[in-house]
């Protein structure tokens, strides 16, 4: 019953997780807090960190309730441990703003992300592919409650992230494109909008991912706009976007 045997335990739920074994890993996430409570060590980053991976796995079972209340937990930890100003702690709280997506709460969760952005340009880690995940997320939610000119504010910050750190050409660089082509379609830019989708189809053809769920989705929405942009009517989208 030490740290380092809670260490263990948390690297082999983090294998079991990949490994879609996700009762088996939430066992040892379960154990490793165990042992940090009992040797005093839970209240600290590393105790923090493991939180978010029981969040996170608690998610994975559709467990939705458990994981905001261990994303809660974690960031009480990384609060304690004065660590939550760090991209660890806007890492979690990127994990919290998706979990309140999640729950329909899209107030917490843009307070949550904004947070997280607020965090990321402190600690200098905006200008990363982590910081432009974040802004897509941002992107997204904003899109939900109508705010498009925000929305696409944020999409063009994180492209301009992805091209300038070389993390454009990858399946996150489709998946904003998309977003991006989305927004600007329901904002009226269906010129601007095919030529994300465009974009965003060729990174697929590249990477290889356009035989997916989410390559399908993106050639719907391809085929829906050349349909609009032809005078024909189509059936309104009722598919979220990806963040």
């Amino acid at each position: 019953d030490t740290p380092t045997g809670a260490n263990l335990l948390r690297s082999i739920g983090i294998t079991r997780c990949d490994l879609l074994d996700q009762d088996g890993a939430i066992k040892a996430f379960t154990e490793a807090r165990r042992i940090r409570e009992r040797c005093g060590a839970l209240e600290t980053l590393d105790g923090a960190k493991l939180m978010m991976n029981l969040g996170t796995t608690k998610g994975l079972r559709g467990d939705l309730n458990g994981k905001l209340n261990a994303y809660a937990e974690a960031r009480r930890l990384h609060d304690v441990a004065g660590t939550l100003q760090s991209e660890d702690g806007a890492l979690l709280l990127n994990n919290i703003g998706n979990g309140r997506k999640e729950w329909g709460d899209m107030n917490g969760s843009l307070d949550a992300y904004n947070e997280a952005r607020s965090i990321r340009k402190k600690t200098n880690t905006l200008e990363t592919a982590g910081g432009a995940g974040l802004l897509n997320n941002i992107g997204a939610v904003k899109g939900q409650v109508g705010d498009l000119e925000g929305a696409l504010k944020a999409y063009a910050e994180a492209r301009a992230i992805r091209e300038r750190t070389g993390t454009m050409e990858t399946v996150a660089g489709a998946d904003l494109l998309m977003n991006s082509g989305s927004a600007k379609e329901d904002f009226g830019d269906l010129d601007g909008a095919m030529e994300d989708y465009e974009a965003a189809r060729r990174l697929r053809e590249h990477t290889g991912t356009l035989e997916t769920a989410n390559g399908a989705l993106l050639l719907m929405h391809i085929d829906e706009l050349q349909n609009k942009k032809a005078g024909r009517g189509t059936q309104p989208r009722k598919v979220g976007l990806r963040c």
